[in-house]
């Protein structure tokens, strides 16, 4: 992409001083200014360079190191949005994609009495702070048709880079932590007379591709939207100091007609006021990268209903990253599980006994998320029997509203002393077998279905 760059600054001439007499002293009192080039050599021609050496020295000797955003200043940088995202045919396939966002070039300088200490980096730092992409594909491209797949990936909290320009599955390879575009330095010389700049190229254009047909049906709309930080930042040593900060987002609701083009709304975007709270987050490293591939597929439903066709299985491995990513779809999966309602079976197998002749004798208890919910006593097993607790689906979870990402249900098993417990945790969804448990001599194995 071919752009226009800001002209090099030329040199500034010094105007020419009369030189002092032989061996007159040249009163050298405190710089109430920032040293300029031309008005270093005006005063060498004047005072001599030892004169001019000593006084900098000084000079640099009552300066304080930056250790803020408060000792640095800048102007600029915001995204420039504008247009609306749209979607259109590539290959066999359907692009939604945002239009080019540009960011204004930012100016970024050194407060008067401070210093950086040498060379430092600066330039853009942007997060992805939540992304939902997903499409609906109908039977037949019929816009009010059955749906045959509705499809989302979520991915939140991630450090954001511009890829390689030679392989997007990387990081641009002039880029590092934090920075999303290849940061530029700057020293004690950029004040506010002749600040810093960042390159005036620097832009996204977040965009996904989708297959236009899946499962007998037609892609028919995009859903989903990004929401980004963008700052200016000065990075110092471990620390980096952000100077202004812009979230801006991108909404992908979009109908997509028969010839597989579509428009959306316009990208939009707001200035930060609490940069400390509200601004890029700069500890997120390289392995957070936003396109590192580590995106949550889902699947999203519009309806009840449509959330009541998939088994409850299917539910509990989606609803903790519907609740995340689209909460639409999780109000919906909710629904539809509370309506289904499955109960929870736990099977208690006895591989060995300890005993001789005769049965194990063993107490169970079900505990979600170390509260008790089931208990039962005298279960009597050999070896090769099984006893099996069945638990309504209030009984186990109330509501599929009450689950968390860490919801346990544990199952405990002892023989007559409490002190002989063992046990096994399940999370979602709810189904599986334990490894090998011991209480007491006997061998046993607990599995949890739906």
């Amino acid at each position: 992409m071919e752009s226009e760059h800001v002209p090099a600054p030329q040199a500034e001439v010094a105007a020419r001083t009369a030189a002092p007499a032989p061996g007159s002293a040249v009163p050298l009192g405190p710089v109430s200014a920032p040293m300029t080039p031309s008005s270093v050599l005006a005063l060498q021609r004047a005072a001599g360079n030892q004169a001019v050496t000593s006084l900098l020295q000084r000079d640099e000797k009552e300066k304080t190191p930056v250790t803020g955003p408060g000792d640095l200043g800048a102007s600029g940088g915001a995204p420039q949005v504008g247009g609306t995202v749209t979607a259109r045919p590539v290959g066999t396939g359907v692009r939604a994609e945002s239009p080019d966002v540009k960011y204004q070039p930012a100016k970024v300088w050194l407060q008067e009495g401070k210093t950086l200490e040498g060379s430092q980096n600066f330039g853009f730092v942007q997060n992805l702070v939540n992304s939902t992409r997903g499409a609906v594909w109908r039977r037949g491209g019929d816009p009010d048709g059955e749906v045959t797949k509705n499809w989302r990936s979520g991915q939140g909290k991630a450090y954001d880079a511009v890829s390689d320009p030679d392989d997007d599955t990387k990081i641009n390879k002039r880029v590092f932590a934090p920075f999303y575009w290849p940061p530029g330095s700057m020293n004690d010389e950029n004040v506010a007379a002749s600040p810093a700049e960042t390159d005036p190229v620097a832009h996204d254009q977040p965009g996904f591709t989708l297959k236009a047909k899946e499962n007998d049906g037609r892609l028919t709309e995009f859903v989903g939207a990004d929401q980004f930080k963008l700052g200016v930042g000065v990075k110092k040593g471990d620390a980096t100091h952000m100077l202004k900060a812009w979230d801006w987002s991108v909404p992908w609701d979009m109908k997509v007609d028969k010839d597989l083009n579509g428009a959306g709304k316009a990208v939009s975007s707001k200035v930060v006021q609490d940069l400390l709270k509200d601004g890029p987050d700069t500890s997120l490293g390289a392995k957070d990268w936003s396109l590192r591939g580590a995106e949550d597929v889902f699947e999203g439903f519009a309806t009840p209903a449509e959330a009541q066709k998939r088994s409850a299985t299917e539910l509990l491995n989606w609803i903790h990253k519907a609740k995340q990513y689209d909460p639409p779809s999780y109000a919906n999966i909710v629904t539809a599980l509370d309506a289904k309602a499955p109960d929870v079976t736990v099977d208690i197998a006895c591989d060995t006994t300890h005993v001789n002749f005769g049965k194990d004798v063993l107490s169970a208890s079900v505990l979600r998320d170390g509260t008790l919910i089931k208990s039962e006593g005298g279960i009597r097993l050999n070896s090769g029997e099984s006893h099996s607790l069945k638990l309504s689906w209030s009984e186990a979870f109330g509501s599929a509203s009450t689950l968390q990402p860490g919801t346990v249900l544990k199952v405990e098993l002892y023989v007559t002393e409490k002190s002989w417990e063992v046990g096994h945790g399940f999370m979602s969804p709810f189904n599986g077998t334990s490894p090998q448990l011991t209480p007491g001599d006997g061998r046993y194995k607990v599995s949890v279905s739906l």
